[in-house]
């Protein structure tokens, strides 16, 4: 794709600073516009010391179901390429990982004739193959969707790792600020037809802090349903013949 692009869709990892590629920066600080989603206050402060164009886009609509936010950012973005800039749109982790609106604007550029690219970043499953020394290539590696999990069932197999994301916010449609335990207990019942319930699975937690370590709890199946685990934690459950192994 010949020229500079109108839209340059990046992540900026999960740590701070540490996981962004040299390639993102130069992006960064050669855009016209910043419109960031999802970074903290460090972050965000981060961004603008970088270019002071940089901008979040707003919170999640209250009372509302996440795709009309997401929309809404859509629009955000598509608004500034329109007007002549050249955008980057920004989002924690890997742009194109459980991250709806970068993608989504990345199409609509394409669509209206605008330049418009995606560079990769580092993803909670990047960090979740380092910090628990899981290679996938010996066995496989199979990862939904909590939700989509749940609704559809898919066939399976329980000699592979298994990875659920976003096991919080499972068939809530609202903004993502508390554990929908009914959805939760659902997940449950479904794994539980295929493994035993003392079967050890963990909740991960990438640090997004590199002065702290990731987070794992190890909990027995049929304690999940009721487990406390904060909002950003990721479901492993590991293959059937690995239940007394912790990878």
């Amino acid at each position: 794709m010949a020229g500079r692009p109108h839209l340059v869709a990046v992540g900026t990892g999960l740590q701070f600073r540490s996981h962004i590629t040299l390639e993102t920066l130069d992006v960064l600080r050669a855009a016209d516009k910043v419109l960031f989603a999802g970074a903290d206050v460090v972050t965000a402060r981060w961004l603008a010391e970088i270019n002071p164009s940089a901008e979040g886009l707003p919170d999640y609509l209250p009372g509302r179901p996440r795709r009309e936010t997401y929309e809404l950012w859509v629009e955000l973005v598509m608004g500034a390429v329109r007007a002549g800039r050249h955008v980057c749109a920004a989002a924690y982790g890997h742009p194109g990982v459980f991250v709806h609106f970068t993608g989504e604007a990345v199409r609509r550029a394409r669509a209206e004739g605008f330049r418009a690219v995606m560079l990769p970043g580092i993803s909670a499953e990047a960090c979740m193959l380092c910090d628990l020394l899981i290679d996938p290539a010996p066995t496989g590696w199979q990862s939904y969707s909590a939700t989509v999990f749940v609704r559809r069932q898919p066939r399976f197999d329980t000699g592979t790792p298994l990875v659920l994301w976003q096991v919080k916010v499972i068939d809530a449609p609202g903004p993502p600020d508390r554990i929908a335990r009914d959805g939760l207990a659902r997940l449950v019942s479904v794994l539980l037809e295929h493994y035993p319930p003392h079967h050890q699975v963990a909740l991960y937690e990438a640090s997004r802090n590199p002065a702290l370590e990731h987070q794992v709890q190890w909990l027995p199946l049929a304690a999940l349903a009721s487990a406390r685990f904060r909002l950003s934690a990721t479901l492993l459950v590991p293959p059937l013949d690995q239940a007394s192994e912790r990878p």
